[in-house]
């Protein structure tokens, strides 16, 4: 039988790969590894027992590896990761390292000459609290070529920073071959549970450009009025994004709404239109995606 390996260990982080092991499961069942092969207590507290120890690992029978971040000093100890990550790399086994997993990785070797991401760097693990880790990892990701992206996939390997555990979940079903892009697409939609949303908006969305006015201020109570009323309309499903143009000239809210009646009616309730202090601009916009065959021209 084909199984999911999750190679775990004590004080992984469960959470960043519980997505990517949903999408896995269903098609090939769960085997659960640890470093000695006995029970392990995860980051949130939870008890996982381990199935067999890294080096019982039957690796012909693996389809798919997840390795998720956290506290992976025993994984990296382990004398048989190394050969166990190796083994599986070289049959081509689709493996996804996230946070911490792919340093992992890093030190079993299989990330040598391949592109990857990670967040043992100044930027993500800045000041003398994080010099240990840095140190460390240096000369483990030192043959490796780091992008940092939230998520690279190179070839059967795939690395996430920890905030894009869904966007790794999904890459891993797209590089194990149980999605097509598409429908890898439309599963990290369904993760963050935007399906519903999908269903009922369609491919329409509604952009709203707010001009500043030349020589009028805008009031500190205006503005706190303009973010309760971003914070409603995310509360009610119904905000994309939103934020000021970096260049000072004004802001951006993309919508979601039923029909352009509907998102307009929306637009002229913000208190900044209200107060006159911004100049309403309205456009609607139309979404091209994997979805939607890229609106036809795909």
């Amino acid at each position: 039988m084909a199984h999911t390996l999750l190679l775990g260990f004590p004080r992984c982080v469960h959470l960043e790969v519980a997505a990517a092991l949903s999408v896995l499961t269903p098609r090939w069942p769960l085997l659960v590894a640890s470093p000695d092969g006995r029970p392990f207590r995860v980051a949130e507290g939870l008890e996982i027992n381990a199935e067999v120890a890294y080096a019982q690992v039957p690796v012909a029978s693996i389809s798919a590896v997840v390795v998720p971040g956290g506290d992976c000093e025993a994984a990296v100890i382990c004398p048989d990761t190394a050969p166990l990550l190796q083994a599986l790399s070289a049959r081509d086994v689709p493996m996804g390292g996230i946070c911490h997993g792919a340093l992992v990785m890093a030190a079993a070797g299989v990330l040598r000459g391949r592109r990857c991401t990670h967040v043992c760097t100044p930027k993500y693990a800045p000041g003398d609290a994080f010099e240990g880790l840095r140190s460390f990892s240096v000369p483990l990701f030192a043959e490796s070529r780091y992008e940092d992206e939230n998520l690279v996939v190179d070839a059967h390997l795939v690395t996430a920073k920890p905030w894009a555990h869904l966007e790794f979940a999904a890459a891993v079903s797209r590089v194990a071959g149980l999605s097509t892009a598409r429908e890898a697409a439309a599963a990290l939609r369904s993760l963050r549970g935007q399906g519903r949303r999908a269903e009922r908006y369609g491919y329409k969305r509604y952009v709203i450009a707010l001009e500043r006015i030349t020589g009028v201020e805008t009031d500190e109570s205006v503005t706190r009025a303009h973010v309760r009323w971003l914070r409603q309309l995310e509360a009610d499903g119904r905000l994309v994004a939103a934020g000021p143009f970096a260049d000072g000239v004004g802001d951006m809210v993309i919508l979601t709404a039923t029909d352009r009646g509907a998102a307009m009616e929306i637009a002229e309730t913000d208190p900044f239109v209200r107060a006159g202090v911004r100049r309403l601009n309205f456009r609607e916009w139309q979404l091209s995606c994997e979805e939607n065959d890229h609106l036809g021209m795909a």
